[in-house]
């Protein structure tokens, strides 16, 4: 769901020179199972960060 969303922010970005070219894809999916944890508070459990920090 957010993998889509996420690349198609990413694809944005590079064709508006904000963002470096990257793998779009990779760098989506990577950013949305981030974004997962986060949710389901594991990055708070693991590094001690609230959600709005982390």
């Amino acid at each position: 769901m957010f993998r889509k969303t996420v690349q198609r922010l990413i694809d944005d970005g590079m064709a508006s020179g904000a963002f470096r070219e990257v793998h779009a894809i990779f760098a989506a999916e990577v950013i949305s199972s981030v974004m997962v944890r986060i949710q389901r508070r594991q990055v708070a459990s693991a590094t001690g960060l609230s959600d709005a920090v982390a």
